[in-house]
């Protein structure tokens, strides 16, 4: 058996987890939510209609990444991701916005890197 003991947050694309980019991540945020609405029927009856499964959203911040790592994460928009972090959370999912700062006086550099990740129904061959 072999264990895992990341100190950084990898990302990798789904179709190769050999090519992993481990990256010093400031902030994590998770958001579960359940995929459910309610309807309104004729004299104010509320119904719940739900799908099985819940929705998961993880929101990652990265102080400063270097212009490479910045330029890889940009590769990976919209496209099937395998993220791991330092708590050993493995999640499959895709990003469709990449934010980040850039100053004049670092080139080099990418400052305040934000991204969200939406989980996605994949399998991990072990």
């Amino acid at each position: 058996m072999t264990i895992l003991t990341l100190t950084e947050t990898a990302i990798s694309p789904l179709s190769d987890p050999t090519d992993v980019l481990l990256l010093p991540q400031s902030s994590e945020m998770f958001t579960h939510s359940g995929q459910a609405s309610v309807r309104v029927y004729a004299g104010g009856v509320r119904r719940i209609i739900s799908t099985p499964g819940d929705a998961e959203v993880v929101t990652l911040s990265f102080a400063r990444l270097d212009r490479a790592e910045y330029d890889v994460l940009l590769s990976l928009l919209n496209v099937p991701i395998l993220f791991r972090d330092q708590r050993g959370r493995n999640t499959s999912g895709v990003f469709f916005n990449l934010s980040g700062e850039e100053q004049r006086l670092h080139p080099g550099r990418v400052m305040n890197v934000a991204l969200t990740v939406e989980n996605i129904t994949a399998s991990e061959v072990v």
